[in-house]
């Protein structure tokens, strides 16, 4: 009976779900320009296929993967990069349909900056008889923070500032603990 089938319905439709999609940048500008795929509209995408049953009827999702080049980037920006499907395994097929047909990528510069962190301190008083000093009396350690993110947002931050908040009166000298790091940028002053 599959000698009939094959012979008789040698061509066949196939549909595969979650195909990966993957970024191709080697070689590209936007790889020698040092930009990266900071997100991707979708993470896989629904393939339909048509050719030999010897070759369609036994596909399967690790099988493919569908291609979106990033040849024509340019600037760390949003492009639309529509998509081209790949055998892994060299079979030959006819792509009919990708959906979606193309994936949103935005592109950035990952890059890292040093910032001074002050204090932000409130709720803490001296008792009396005692001066508190002022920030300048005041060590954060460490003093300063790296900051690695997509050069866009990373070059709009300004400062960063550590933040107490305690109800404490203060009669010596006193060491509080905080994992709590608020950045600034032009926009948020």
């Amino acid at each position: 009976w599959f000698i009939i089938s094959v012979s008789e319905y040698p061509i066949i439709n196939e549909i595969v779900y979650n195909v990966p999609v993957q970024i191709a940048m080697e070689g590209t500008y936007a790889e020698a320009s040092g930009y990266q795929a900071m997100t991707q509209s979708v993470e896989t995408v629904t393939v339909y296929l048509t050719g030999n049953r010897g070759e369609v009827g036994n596909i399967k999702t690790e099988d493919l993967v569908a291609v979106a080049s990033a040849e024509n980037v340019m600037y760390a920006m949003e492009y639309n990069l529509p998509l081209e499907v790949e055998s892994l395994d060299n079979k030959e097929f006819e792509v009919t349909k990708i959906e979606p047909a193309v994936v949103s990528v935005a592109f950035d510069r990952i890059i890292t900056k040093e910032i001074p962190v002050t204090p932000e301190i409130t709720g803490i008083n001296a008792s009396e008889g005692y001066i508190m000093g002022d920030e300048d009396d005041i060590a954060v350690v460490p003093n300063k923070v790296s900051v690695t993110g997509p050069a866009e947002m990373v070059d709009e931050i300004t400062k960063a500032t550590v933040i107490i908040r305690e109800d404490t009166i203060l009669t010596n000298t006193t060491d509080f603990k905080t994992n709590t790091i608020k950045l600034y940028s032009n926009s948020m002053e």
